[in-house]
């Protein structure tokens, strides 16, 4: 018999320090699998040749993402065990932003069970953005920056409440690492006692 699936939703603005806390609290633990989508999209718009990095999924034409994203959660669906998806809730592209995960694509997941939050100061964001060699970041005003802060929650909210679900944020400010990871596995624990 095939394990039930887990699956927890994982958002956060890039600087935010998502990938970075997933990482650190649940990296080695056999009992997670981590998922990144924006990884999973890359690796089948490389093999489709349309991209030749992850940054630039983004700016693909949005029939395309939105074919190659419906791929990636596909993939995900036929995945087994408890699996923590680091996604965003929502991509900006100039004034535009639509959803990283649309109801109709989320609602293809069995077994969702909650939904993480991963935020930062404006001025953190700003900062690791700046400074981030393995990614090519845009470095926008804190005015955008806390825009697509509201966006998020907004998409984040409409998730939980179409699914149910309850949403925990966790902040990862400057030298707090430690705390976010604490902080981050309490949650974690938390949806799966709720979830049995």
């Amino acid at each position: 018999m095939l394990q039930k699936n887990r699956v927890i939703l994982v958002f956060g603005s890039p600087g935010a320090g998502k990938t970075t806390v997933i990482t650190k609290s649940i990296g080695n633990n056999a009992a997670y699998r981590i998922i990144s989508v924006g990884t999973l999209m890359k690796d089948i718009a490389m093999k489709r040749g349309y991209v030749s990095d992850r940054d630039a999924v983004r700016y693909l034409p949005i029939k395309i993402a939105t074919a190659i994203r419906k791929t990636a959660i596909g993939q995900i669906e036929k995945m087994q065990g408890n699996i923590v998806i680091d996604t965003h809730a929502s991509v900006e592209r100039g004034d535009r932003y639509f959803p990283g995960m649309p109801l109709d694509e989320i609602s293809r997941l069995t077994g969702i069970a909650g939904i993480i939050y991963i935020d930062a100061k404006t001025d953190d964001i700003i900062k690791r953005r700046k400074y981030d060699k393995n990614r090519k970041r845009e470095i926008d005003s804190a005015r955008t920056i806390d825009l697509q802060r509201s966006i998020n929650i907004a998409m984040i909210s409409a998730i939980s409440a179409h699914l149910n679900i309850s949403v925990y944020i966790i902040e990862n400010n400057e030298g707090m690492l430690h705390t976010a990871e604490k902080n981050f596995k309490a949650a974690l624990e938390d949806i799966m006692k709720e979830y049995k």
